[in-house]
């Protein structure tokens, strides 16, 4: 006995202030089927909500994360373990740069903090010197 489209209509079969009844067949079946799919629907819920609760905890750390290169990277003599951006390339003397990183390719940069032209760039395992070197970027 739907009482909307989907719904079951849940009854009681017996009160606690009630005394002794007879207990309707259809009515129990109804009652089981009821409480089936409230355990169904609440099982249902809880694990939508807890997809949910995973998801929005690796959505939210995923962009405060960020993304370091594995190994290091020498500039001017100065080691950077797990470097991630810009670095300083020191005083206009000649700029040395040593990747030792696995897969991130370095830039050489003739402005400050990153700016100007790229100078050269430094595949990983190898080494430059620039006479034009300001900074070094590396994802």
């Amino acid at each position: 006995m739907p009482d909307t489209e989907g719904e079951l209509a849940c009854h009681g079969v017996m009160t606690a202030d009630a005394g002794p009844r007879t207990v309707d067949p259809l009515r129990a079946a109804t009652d089981a089927a009821c409480r089936q799919e409230r355990g169904t629907h609440m099982r249902r819920t809880v694990f939508a909500l807890g997809t949910l609760a995973t998801a929005a905890v690796f959505g939210l750390a995923a962009p405060g994360a960020a993304y370091a290169a594995d190994g290091f990277l020498i500039v001017n003599g100065y080691p950077h373990f797990h470097p991630s951006g810009c670095y300083p390339a020191g005083d206009g003397s000649p700029t040395t740069v040593a990747n030792r990183t696995h897969d991130a390719i370095a830039y050489v940069f003739t402005g400050p903090h990153c700016t100007g032209e790229v100078d050269s760039t430094v595949r990983p395992g190898r080494f430059t010197e620039s006479d034009a070197g300001a900074s070094v970027w590396i994802d």
